[in-house]
């Protein structure tokens, strides 16, 4: 697991707290295509199936798996996270959960992975947000 990936969102500046807010409340394919750009950084390739992106290594090797779930009420959606990390053995995963009861553009982020099964990461607020500045 490269470093990189395991400190991605935190810690973070404001302006990059922003910016994630922002891409995660994109429409689908252009919040894919940011993504698209974030994997160049980290010298991996991107694959897309249904609501999961995974990021691989140079070797092929699963090292990161992004998850979007703008309806956390949604349980089954939630349950797809865990269901997908079990079936790939994936190292680790970030969730991005939209909290629509506490602000529409408040978006939690979570890491989950072999060692921890939930761990709050940050939380970011984007456009349209009466809170986080």
């Amino acid at each position: 697991m490269r470093p990189g990936l395991y400190r991605m969102f935190y810690p973070l500046k404001k302006s990059e707290e922003r910016k994630w807010a922002e891409i995660v409340q994109l429409p689908e394919q252009d919040y894919l295509s940011h993504l698209r750009e974030k994997v160049e950084q980290f010298d991996c390739r991107q694959e897309n199936n249904g609501d999961t992106v995974s990021w691989f290594g140079k070797a092929g090797n699963l090292e990161l798996m992004l998850f979007r779930i703008p309806d956390p009420g949604n349980l089954s959606a939630v349950r797809a996270v865990y269901d997908a990390i079990a079936d790939s053995n994936c190292p680790m995963a970030y969730a991005f959960v939209n909290q629509r009861g506490d602000n529409i553009a408040a978006w939690d982020v979570f890491q989950l992975s072999r060692l921890s099964y939930l761990c709050h990461c940050n939380r970011f607020f984007g456009p349209g947000s009466d809170c986080g500045d």
